[in-house]
């Protein structure tokens, strides 16, 4: 490009398999269709009312699925002309453009198609932002096509995927880490509550006043209750009386 297009500020180079671009504004999520570059196949096409409407239709299903059904925005198709001739189309957009708007770029490629290629048997159009490109021969890799329109598998439950990389171990280990946290955390708390419980009850316990045994009269001296323990000290000779003891 430096040889090419030397002190341009924006210049888009396009080659069969790949386009480069530079610009010193950002045209990221933005349709560029002011420009646009187109090659022709210098043979016409056999049968070509019956060969422009199975273009027309092929092209249609082809643009959709590259702007709403392809993660890769790209896509390919074919359509029998005749039990000997097929036609076969490519439509791709640049991966920063929105669905509405890769749409609305490769929709204005293929109506581009009657003024410039109307009747060949094949054309490539391109805009820095999509193109599109149909011939009777097959022009592209159909294997590697089919992998490059295939989606992406699902992430495993619990997993994901985080800047490319797979997450799938990390979280589910991370959920248990969590889970068991949790747990010794709960049990920590209730032998703790249990604790308080234990030592509130015994304080409650130590404050309460002793209560003494009443404890009546056997006849051999007042009758007044005795209610301290210092009441049930008795001499010898009064506990000889009250057992008829003899010495």
């Amino acid at each position: 490009m430096a040889k090419v297009c030397p002190g341009q500020k924006s210049a888009t180079l396009i080659y069969d398999a790949c386009q480069l671009r530079h610009s010193n504004a950002s045209f990221f999520g933005a349709v560029e269709a002011s420009m646009v570059v187109w090659l022709a196949n210098s043979q016409n096409a056999t049968q070509q009312e019956q060969f422009t409407a199975l273009l027309g239709a092929l092209m249609g299903n082809v643009t959709g699925r590259t702007a709403y059904s392809s993660l890769r925005m790209f896509a390919v198709g074919s359509a029998a002309v005749t039990p000997f001739v097929n036609v076969y189309g490519m439509a791709q957009c640049t991966r920063d453009l929105a669905g509405d708007d890769c749409n609305r770029c490769l929709a204005g490629a293929v109506s581009f198609i009657p003024n410039c290629c109307d009747g060949r048997q094949g054309a490539r159009i391109v805009y820095p932002s999509c193109s599109i490109r149909f011939e009777v021969y097959p022009f592209y890799n159909l294997q590697a096509a089919e992998a490059a329109m295939s989606p992406a598998p699902a992430p495993s439950p619990g997993g994901g995927s985080v800047n490319g990389s797979d997450q799938s171990g990390q979280g589910k280990s991370g959920s248990n880490h969590t889970v068991r946290t949790a747990l010794l955390v709960a049990i920590s708390v209730a032998v703790a509550l249990l604790l308080v419980a234990i030592f509130l009850f015994l304080c409650k316990r130590n404050r309460e006043p002793h209560k003494h045994v009443q404890v009546a009269s056997t006849g051999y001296g007042d009758e007044e209750d005795m209610r301290s323990s210092e009441s049930l000290l008795y001499d010898l000779s009064t506990l000889r009386a009250a057992t008829q003891c003899r010495p």
